[in-house]
């Protein structure tokens, strides 16, 4: 089982999130309650992964976490300080957090690539040549050509867009990174290497990156901290590893990845294998060979 442990590296949260409700339409008869008492703890390094059914309210949580949205009681604190004030406080603190949403036709709207990934550069005030540095590290960083640089953004597929956005808050160099299904409509291998960057950059740098995604196995190879969201509830916050523990799974009624579930499927029609916590190909596989070598006579067919 993939194990990622990233080491905290302060005491001290560097965001917090305090007994936070959401409502839309507050003041109205028509209420609409979409978060409920969520509260955890994030330290610098850390590695969130956000997982929940559509409707959960991961990406009413997303937005309020960036800044974009008030909650309508708790809090969310950066470095002890409520977000808002943070966010006024200093005006290089509104580059500190920086987010990407499920539609990056959202967030894209210069002409071509090159000025998108350069606008947050531009307006941190950096030179040009710094800008430009930032920018070619950027779009390398999400597995892109530099000869997409000079291309209009209307012209990009689906999954170059989600690419270039993610470039341009990586550009930017922020403390926290807060991505909402950033590999939805991406191959595995862009979705390997924008993670896998990712990673390298929290640990290098000490930000925190919050990764919303219904792969249970992008959570698994990546993260150490996990929420669980339901309804609007948290059921879950802790150690991914404890998340990622078969009993765990089942009784907060999450799917299994495939390696773990086909030896569940296994076991229920009778074949004595021991299940544990299995989250790789790799130690599935062993269990069927070993299974397979002490069958008691059943033929054991894999499809």
């Amino acid at each position: 089982m993939p194990m990622n442990k990233i080491k905290t590296q302060d005491k001290t949260p560097a965001l917090e999130v305090e007994d936070l409700s959401f409502t839309y339409n507050p003041d109205f008869n028509y209420k609409n309650p979409v978060l409920f008492g969520i509260s955890f703890k994030l330290f610098p390094g850390d590695f969130l992964g956000v997982v929940g059914e559509s409707g959960s309210g991961k990406s009413t949580l997303v937005r309020i976490m960036s800044g974009l949205l008030k909650a309508t009681s708790g809090a969310v604190l950066v470095k002890g300080m409520e977000i808002s004030r943070f966010l006024k406080k200093d005006k290089s603190n509104r580059f500190k957090i920086s987010a990407t949403f499920q539609s990056p036709e959202d967030q894209l709207f210069l002409e071509t690539v090159y000025k998108d990934i350069a606008f947050g550069p531009y307006n941190m005030g950096l030179s040009h040549e710094e800008t430009k540095k930032r920018v070619i590290n950027a779009i390398n960083f999400v597995g892109l050509d530099k000869s997409f640089l000079d291309q209009g953004i209307f012209e990009l597929s689906g999954g170059e867009k989600r690419k270039v956005a993610i470039a341009g808050i990586i550009a930017i160099g922020p403390e926290i990174l807060i991505l909402d299904e950033p590999t939805a409509g991406l191959d595995y291998n862009s979705s390997q290497i924008i993670l896998s960057n990712m990673k390298k950059y929290c640990k290098t740098r000490g930000s925190i990156f919050v990764l919303v995604s219904h792969n249970l196995k992008e959570i698994a190879k990546y993260t150490n901290k996990a929420l669980v969201l339901r309804n609007g509830k948290q059921v879950f916050f802790g150690n991914t590893s404890e998340l990622l523990k078969l009993s765990t799974l089942e009784k907060l009624k999450l799917p299994l990845p495939d390696p773990a579930d086909i030896l569940v499927q296994l076991k229920k029609i009778g074949y004595n294998v021991e299940v544990n916590d299995i989250f790789s190909t790799k130690e599935a596989s062993e269990k069927v060979y070993e299974l397979l070598g002490h069958n008691d006579g059943k033929n054991v067919k894999l499809l």
